[in-house]
């Protein structure tokens, strides 16, 4: 099988459970989902070669193999020994390796900063409607005391028991 990119995503839902997207860029549809990153890729990988089979079966043209990367996948870190210590801590009591701890972290911290600019957005915009229904309740309270102080005028009239024509 060709080798063909997958990315794959958080998604953070309300209860603040995450579920997983991986998707192929060049293979629009093609995507798997899980509760974990393993789970979304294999039910991704999965779809994929489920279509590739389709493609073949109809003699269509299968999607060029677009990854090409200067990525490799590995980082060298150098953290201090009482940090090491406590991931290895944690994933330990977890029962995940130290790599899918880290590797799960950044994901979570990538995701969670995009959907932290999302809110920002989201209350930016917000604040523009308050700011706006501000402005129209203040209109509208110019326009009200206008009409009470009309009503107060004729009212008065109505007791000095002057007509108003």
């Amino acid at each position: 099988m060709k080798n063909y990119e997958i990315r794959v995503y958080p998604k953070i839902a309300d209860d603040n459970s995450v579920y997983w997207t991986a998707y192929y860029p060049s293979i629009p549809g093609c995507i798997g989902g899980g509760d974990t990153q393993e789970e979304a890729m294999k039910e991704a990988k999965e779809n994929l070669e489920i279509y590739l089979e389709y493609l073949e079966e109809e003699c269509k043209k299968l999607p060029l193999d677009d990854y090409k990367s200067d990525y490799n996948g590995k980082i060298a870190l150098r953290i201090s020994k009482s940090t090491h210590k406590r991931i290895a801590q944690i994933a330990e009591d977890e029962g995940i390796s130290i790599n899918l701890l880290l590797n799960n972290a950044i994901e979570n911290y990538l995701g969670i900063k995009t959907y932290d600019m999302n809110i920002n957005e989201k209350i930016d915009d917000l604040k523009d409607v308050a700011d706006s229904s501000f402005l129209l309740q203040n209109l509208n309270a110019s326009k009200n005391k206008k009409i009470l102080d009309g009503i107060t005028e004729i009212q008065n009239y109505i007791i000095e028991g002057v007509q108003y024509v």
